[in-house]
């Protein structure tokens, strides 16, 4: 059960853009989001204290949808439209 704690925190920080090399207001702050969002069917994530890395397999029918998320430079994206219950 901690586990499965530790993984949802580890993901939402990654989701949140915490600690995120571009700063808000910058193209490139939410691509951590936007990856989460438009990468798939297949995805792995893995994060530790100093490093974190992402493989997907990239649906290419949402790589302009990716793209927009990724150079948005406002400080609130529309990202509501993803269901809590479709992560797992």
């Amino acid at each position: 059960m901690f586990g499965y704690f530790l993984q949802s925190a580890l993901l939402k920080q990654w989701y949140d853009e915490d600690n995120c090399v571009d700063p808000l207001g910058t193209a490139g702050h939410f691509g951590h989001r936007a990856a989460l969002i438009y990468a798939g069917p297949n995805v792995g994530l893995g994060i530790n204290a100093k490093n974190s890395a992402f493989e997907a397999d990239w649906n290419v029918d949402n790589i302009s949808a990716q793209k927009q998320l990724y150079n948005y430079t406002g400080t609130n994206p529309n990202t509501k439209f993803i269901s809590k219950d479709a992560v797992q």
